[in-house]
């Protein structure tokens, strides 16, 4: 393997085969083939991503298993405790947030398993609100410490629609990961807008952000 490197523009991949041969005069020549395996490298770079993912798709829901024991004891004892009538009020409210703090991450958990899980593609009747609202969950603490506000408009009684539900939940965070790239991008008054409607005939999702886009000549 060798790599030409052009007087403009980036490293080529080569692979190069000679042979040599001996001509009349007795000098040792080499005849030789080169082809170039860009793409090649290219596909054995993702078939490594994608096996790094794999293995971290497994250690995911082995940790996320793991955390909802404690959440479940968290939720479980507080839940008990706001039970009690003779609380001190402050000491309730305490409870209370620490016990909203507690499902509210185990929501988090839940979508992260929904996310790592390796399942087979499956049509089935789905709310495409509610997988939007579960992305923006999933990644609620990112936008929070990108000071990104995010103003949601979903309509109520969407139709059902018939689709893999973790291939569009898939979707959704890649746009919404864009945005969040994207808004990284400018210094301040970050917004993220998620709309999703229904019309006679297609339910729209739309994601839009006011980051710096994608320049003209892309």
């Amino acid at each position: 393997l060798v790599r030409m490197v052009p007087l403009r523009g980036t490293p080529i991949p080569l692979e190069v085969k000679l042979v040599p041969r001996t001509n009349d005069e007795g000098a040792t020549l080499f005849f030789g083939v080169a082809r170039d395996i860009t793409e090649k490298t290219m596909m054995q770079s993702q078939l490594r991503q994608a096996e790094k993912l794999s293995s971290l798709g497994e250690i995911i829901s082995g940790v996320a298993h793991e955390i909802n024991n404690p959440i479940s004891c968290i939720t479980g004892y507080t839940d008990l405790l706001m039970r009690y009538s003779d609380l001190d009020k402050d000491v309730a409210r305490k409870i209370e947030i620490i016990h909203d703090e507690a499902v509210r991450t185990a929501k988090i958990v839940k979508n992260l398993l929904s996310f790592s899980r390796k399942k087979p593609i499956e049509r089935k009747q789905c709310d495409i609100g509610q997988l939007v609202l579960s992305v923006l969950d999933f990644r609620s603490y990112e936008l929070r410490m990108c000071k990104i506000m995010v103003e949601e408009h979903i309509d109520r009684g969407l139709r059902p629609a018939i689709a893999d539900a973790d291939q569009l939940r898939q979707v959704f965070l890649n746009l919404v990961n864009n945005s969040i790239h994207a808004l990284q991008e400018i210094g301040s008054n970050r917004r993220l807008k998620v709309a999703v409607c229904q019309t006679d005939t297609h339910i729209r999702v739309s994601i839009k952000d006011n980051g710096p886009g994608i320049d003209i000549e892309n």
